[in-house]
């Protein structure tokens, strides 16, 4: 089983095309696509710094990431009504954070939501679709792309915070 994870999220990252990208201008029709569905479920967004650096990266992985980050908010986060996004590059270093202000990662869940498969079988799962395999994906292209993928600790929802190297500042 190991090495079925292990191939399933390797097939989905190995032909990264690396260029050189604006990850905010990616991000924008990332929440584009979002919008009909995140006004539906009556989620608001707020964006706060949309810097223009530069990374070398591959659009279409980044597009995933962000695409599974705000799926999440969807899915487990609509009772907060609200997504919070904030991007900064400090150092060399472009992040991005996805606050919500749903229900948040149970502390005893959190070590676990970026093993491969794995969901936790509470009522915040029930009715929700999926494998999985977002968060594992999203920080194993994090990984690939030389930066990372985190759950930061937060007293209420839940933050995702994608750090990955700029090309300039």
């Amino acid at each position: 089983l190991r090495r079925q994870r292990q191939m399933c999220i390797r097939d989905s990252t190995d032909s990264l095309r690396i260029e050189s990208v604006v990850p905010t201008r990616i991000l924008e029709e990332t929440l584009e696509q979002f919008s009909a569905l995140l006004e539906r479920r009556e989620i608001s967004v707020e964006w706060e710094n949309r810097d223009s650096v530069s990374l070398m990266a591959d659009s279409d992985a980044l597009s995933r990431i962000f695409s599974n980050l705000i799926s999440n908010v969807e899915k487990y986060a609509a009772s907060g009504k609200r997504l919070s996004i904030i991007t900064e590059s400090v150092d060399g270093i472009w992040t991005v954070d996805f606050k919500d202000d749903g229900p948040g990662v149970s502390p005893k869940f959190a070590n676990r939501i970026f093993v491969p498969f794995w969901r936790a079988s509470d009522q915040i799962n029930e009715g929700v679709s999926g494998t999985g395999l977002g968060l594992t994906i999203s920080r194993d292209l994090a990984h690939r792309h030389g930066g990372d993928l985190i759950l930061v600790p937060s007293p209420t929802g839940a933050i995702f915070r994608l750090t990955l190297p700029a090309t300039d500042s």
